[in-house]
C-alpha cells in the first residue's frame, strides 16, 4: 500500500518547473506502507541556514524537519504535516539522503598521492 505517491508524470512537471537537477523523489518504507515525497535541493544560502540552526540549541531538534518542510513540493505542506504528525520520524528519515543529495553524503576519505 502507498500512503503517498509521487508519480513519474508529477516527477517530470516539477523537474521542467523547477530544474531537472534541482528536485528529487524520496521514498520510504512504514509498517503502515510507502510513502514518497519530491522536495527541492536546498541551495548553498539554504544549507547555511539549516547549519546556523543546528549551532543553536534553541532550534537544533527542529532544524532537519525545519529544512526539509521548506523544500516537500509534493505532497503539499498541509498533507506533508499530516505526514509527520503520523509519522514524526520522517525528517530524520528523508532528512539523510537530502543532505547526501547536496554533498553530504559521509565518503568523503583523505587521498594519499
Amino acid at each position: 500500500m502507498k500512503i503517498h505517491e509521487v508519480t513519474e508524470e508529477q516527477l517530470s512537471e516539477l523537474r521542467a518547473k523547477h530544474g531537472e537537477r534541482r528536485v528529487i523523489k524520496l521514498s520510504t518504507t512504514t509498517p503502515d506502507g510507502a510513502i514518497e515525497i519530491a522536495v527541492l535541493k536546498p541551495s548553498r544560502k539554504e544549507y547555511e541556514r539549516f547549519r546556523k540552526q543546528l549551532g543553536d540549541d534553541n532550534k537544533r531538534d527542529g532544524a532537519l524537519e525545519n529544512m526539509l518542510r521548506a523544500h516537500v513540493l509534493s505532497p503539499e505542506r498541509a498533507k506533508f504535516d499530516e505526514l509527520l504528525d503520523e509519522f514524526p520520524a520522517l525528517p530524520e528519515e528523508f532528512g539523510k539522503p537530502l543532505l547526501a543529495a547536496i554533498g553530504l553524503s559521509g565518503s568523503a576519505e583523505v587521498g594519499k598521492s
